[in-house]
């Protein structure tokens, strides 16, 4: 008999126990609900409370019936409701019933009182309210729901709802409106919260890709662009909340709540496709071009939902689709025939070499031929896109609700990547476009069992795979066809940067490609809701176990960074004299970079709603959060261990990489006091723990990209050495890179005790309902960060560059040792349905301060320091920080014209999304590291009285003024 290899396995074993035990036991584990909920409270015509009322809800659209009765304090709750629209009807005996129709949200609570004051039998009083309250009058949640018109209505720029989550108040993002820290696709800030911190859900299941802790779908490709996206059309609505209760965890800054459509009892659809062309796009202010760059994107889709039984069994589908076509235009930099036969002569007459190496030469045929230093040229990229979504709800019985749904991406996406000169930067010819083809699968089944009428049970298990790689045109480009051999065994031409910006650089980015990963991501969670008198308890908790198959290639392919200065005044002929007498700094690693990482999560929770008084609600909470260490399929990570030395996992007494962190334990308060009867003040205060994405510890941008590609083990990653005789002599037999198997070496490391990073939010707010469906918050939000992630070089040279630990060279490590604070006033005003207006405006005025913004140098400083042995220099202005920001976001239903038939003069409507802010910290950096130890991250001393900003810049000049800033003294 043969026994599968994933039984064989020990951490497969306990992974199928674990998942067992938790199938089993669905009342034992719990976990966070992405539905909402109604209460309120019922009254007769003394205003007395009534006791034992029977109020029910029915969801027409999907045959939901759910039923309660009120408390000894007249309240009642029903919980745990899929969003959309409910009548909600109260009766008593005596009295005549009252129903209303209420509409539930994600994640928020909708209160719907009754006063049963009419006495006449058999009669009904209808309310039609079917929107959300505008002020939230039970708990103290920060955040913000974006209801489904305003999803399929407002205009959002490539269509991604990400643009939505832009809108609400705390939040950040970079200028361009599509990014955090890190410039990547959706990603934002939020209360001073890292761009990191944020947890994704769709349908209540994980949507998280534990490399980057991004959104699995919309996440980044290639230069900011989408690389999926989920279907605009099935959006149901979405809800962004900060400062969240017990029920949510896993990320400190907010919890992105996305429910998607279901099908119901009438059958609808839609039909669409966007057109943007740069024919009818003004000329943006930085294209200084002759001609306007070339712009053209295409979004297509359809949707359909509708019952396949009616009130039992329904179905919904949507496929978006794009197809996106940029000329990227440049003026290339190129060398002239003269230039380069100038610059053989000038190698020649050096002495150093007797003869040009030909194959040097055919580096150089790379270039478009010209006779003019510069050529216009137009990069065509390219992104396309195919997204779609399929989702079932079945009704099995009255009182149990299955859903199951599959979401999926894919795209091809080819875009430049380079520069005209810069180390590491990558070149701008066409033939070394950087290429990227992604695929993500989200699945997700859910299993909501009515037990009783105050007994609440679901079952949810989600599952997720994102796969992309990022390569090059030139990827299959045989080297030895050059006649030359780079020894490292690579196809695809190494980066050559010539250091000059008057000569492009060759090669796709040495620091990007070749490089992909596939993450799978599994999630088993339960909850449980209990009505209990004046108290709604929930319990909950979850598991997750993420594996990555990742391989990080860059460089590879090696970084040639031509050195230049003294051999002719002409700076192309001097940089190419450089280059064929092999004057060049190398860059260059290899060894397998394969790995398998993966770690587990587990947490519980309990908490209480509980109505103190009719007028004061108190939310209590306490989570606990486990991130279990990372580890590797084949024991291929490695740390420094006990004894100083450099070890593989399993050896020299390092029994894992770091040790566990059992001690998350996170409370949560908040309270909602009606202080007035349109008035509502809420508070609250909490520890939120955060989960460290993968990527920090395994591909980070330092000179050992992790601890699982150190020098060290069965699949070690060397440095490579440089000879300049073999790379400028013609025919040479020797390679002209070779392993460095000796030290000292350059490693990365992280501390044994790897505290788990976590973030206490707190705020103080005051809601105030203006008209009926009008309301305006003011409130106070503070946050401070502790134990947040950041590199630091704990072996940094002296001034006589003597190492403290001579073993080695830099030491990289990622370490939790960074802090932050954040203040912020922000205050919101909403609107909804009044005389056709919808919507909300947002008004943020904070600062956001910390040691370190990120774990990575995606942004110059974000993560390494200037000086490791002087942190506390690095502490200022996050650079994410923006003291003001507006934003709104209006739906405006343009009245009926009578005069034109009914088809063609309603239904219309005018839309806006505005947003406004104040500009960022700008990291400035010096061209040439003169501290000897190559952070590349060193700051210029500013010059006295000399203003830093240009008094008439423009697109050509910029807007810093150079010459306020100096190069710091050599080595200081």
């Amino acid at each position: 008999m043969t026994i599968p290899a994933i039984v064989r396995n020990p951490h497969k074993q306990r992974l199928i126990v674990l998942f067992i035990l938790l199938l089993l036991m669905p009342c034992l584990v719990f976990a966070q609900s992405f539905r909402g909920s109604i209460r309120g409270r019922i009254v007769d015509p003394t205003g007395s409370v009534i006791v034992g009322a029977t109020v029910s809800a029915k969801n027409t659209a999907i045959g939901l019936v759910r039923e309660t009765k009120s408390g000894d304090d007249g309240a009642y709750v029903l919980a745990e409701l899929p969003a959309g629209v409910y009548t909600v009807a109260a009766h008593a005996a005596g009295l005549s019933p009252v129903a209303q129709n209420v509409r539930v949200s994600v994640g928020a609570d909708t209160t719907a009182d009754f006063d049963l004051t009419r006495i006449e039998r058999q009669a009904t009083q209808l309310t039609v309210t079917a929107q959300a309250p505008v002020i939230d009058q039970t708990r103290d949640v920060l955040g913000e729901v974006v209801e489904r018109q305003l999803v399929n209505e407002l205009p959002l720029n490539g269509r991604d709802f990400g643009k939505l989550v832009a809108l609400v108040p705390g939040v950040t993002v970079e200028p361009s409106g599509v990014a955090g820290t890190q410039f990547g696709f959706g990603q934002f800030n939020i209360n001073g919260n890292r761009d990191r911190s944020n947890n994704y859900a769709l349908d209540g299941t994980d949507n998280n890709d534990p490399f980057f802790n991004n959104s699995a779908l919309n996440q980044v490709g290639i230069t900011g662009a989408p690389a999926t996206l989920l279907p605009v059309d099935a959006i149901q609505e979405f809800n962004l909340q900060s400062q969240f209760s017990a029920e949510y965890g896993r990320n400190s800054g907010s919890v992105v709540n996305i429910v998607t459509r279901s099908g119901t009892n009438t059958l609808h659809g839609s039909v669409f496709e966007f057109l943007r062309n740069s024919a009818l796009d003004a000329r943006n202010y930085f294209n200084t071009e002759p001609r306007k760059t070339v712009f053209q994107n295409n979004q297509f889709g359809a949707s359909l939902g509708g019952p396949i039984i009616e009130d039992k069994t329904f179905f919904f589908g949507a496929y978006e689709g794009q197809r996106e076509n940029v000329g990227s235009d440049f003026l290339l930099n190129v060398p002239t025939p003269s230039q380069i036969t100038a610059a053989q002569a000038v190698a020649l007459g050096t002495g150093q070499i007797t003869a040009i190496n030909p194959a040097l030469t055919k580096i150089l045929d790379f270039y478009p031929q010209s006779n003019t230093p510069q050529i216009a040229s137009v990069v065509r990229d390219k992104n396309d896109l195919d997204n779609f979504i399929l989702k079932i709800d079945e009704n099995v019985t009255n009182t149990e609700l299955l859903t199951g749904r599959y979401a999926f991406g894919q795209s091809n996406q080819t875009f430049p990547l380079g520069n005209n000169g810069g180390f590491g930067k990558g070149s701008r010819l066409p033939q070394f476009a950087q290429t990227s083809p992604t695929r993500t699968q989200v699945v997700s089944v859910s299993l909501l069992s009515s037990l009783s009428s105050t007994r609440i049970n679901e079952v949810r298990f989600g599952y997720s795979r994102y796969r992309t790689s990022f390569s090059s045109l030139d990827a299959n480009f045989d080297t030895t066809s050059l006649g030359l051999d780079f020894g490292n065994g690579k196809t695809g031409l190494p980066e050559f940067d010539f250091s000059v910006p008057q000569l492009e650089n060759l090669g796709a980015q040495g620091f990007s490609v070749p490089r992909g990963r596939t993450s799978q991501t599994y999630q088993i969670l339960d909850n449980f809701t209990w009505l209990h008198g004046k108290h709604t308890f929930k319990f909950g908790g979850e598991f997750r176990y993420a594996t990555i198959d990742n391989f990080n290639d860059n460089l590879e392919r090696g970084i040639f960074s031509v050195n230049v200065g003294g051999l002719d005044p002409d700076p192309v002929v001097d940089a190419l004299a450089n280059f064929y007498i092999g004057n060049i700094f190398v860059l260059a690693n290899t060894g397998n970079t394969q790995r398998t990482t993966r770690n587990q999560g587990l947490s519980f929770f309990a908490q209480d709603d509980f109505r103190a008084t009719s007028k004061l609600t108190l939310n209590l909470g306490l989570r606990w959060e486990y991130f279990g260490p990372l580890s590797e399929a084949h024991n291929l990570l490695s740390n420094l261990a006990p004894d100083g030395t450099l070890a593989m996992v399993g050896t020299h007494g390092l029994d894992g990489v770091y040790h566990r962190d059992l001690n998350n334990f996170g409370p949560r308060f908040g309270l909602a006091w009606n202080a007035l009867p349109n008035t509502v003040v809420r508070a609250g205060y909490g520890f939120y723990y955060d989960y460290v994405p993968q990527d920090l510890f395994i591909a980070n941008f330092t000179t050992s990209a992790g601890i699982a590609t150190n020098p060290i083990g069965p699949s070690p990653v060397y440095p490579m050495n440089f000879d300049p005789v073999a790379f400028a002599t013609p025919n040479s037999a020797v390679p002209v890179l070779t392993p460095i198997t000796t030290g000292p070496f350059s490693i990365f490391a992280t501390p044994r005790d790897f505290a788990t990073p976590y973030t206490q939010n707190w705020n103080v707010n005051v809601q105030q309902k203006l008209l009926e469906n009008t309301s305006l918050e003011i409130g106070y939000v503070g946050s401070k960060g502790t134990k947040l992630v950041r590199l630091y070089d704990a072996n940094q040279p002296d001034a006589n560059f003597n190492y403290p630990n001579p073993n080695f060279g830099t030491i990289d490590v990622l370490a939790p040792i960074s802090s932050s604070t954040y203040h912020a006033l922000q205050t919101t005003f909403r609107i909804q349905g009044v005389h056709g207006w919808s919507g909300f405006a947002t008004y943020n005025w904070a600062k956001s301060l910390d040691d370190a913004s990120d774990g990575i140098d995606f942004t110059a400083g974000a993560a390494f320091p200037q000086d490791s042995t002087n942190l506390k220099a690095e502490h200022g202005p996050s650079t994410f920080d923006t003291r003001h920001r507006f934003t709104g976001a209006v739906n405006y239903e343009l009245p009926t014209w009578n005069a034109l038939p009914k088809a063609l003069g309603s239904g219309w409507a005018l839309n806006w999304i505005v947003s406004v802010q104040s500009g960022r910290p700008i990291p400035i950096i010096t061209s040439d590291d003169t501290t000897g130890r190559f952070y590349f991250n060193q700051r210029p001393n500013v010059v006295p009285g000399v203003d830093p900003i240009l008094s008439h810049w423009n697109p050509f000049t910029g807007y810093l003024n150079a010459n306020a800033f100096a190069q710091p003294a050599v080595f200081a």
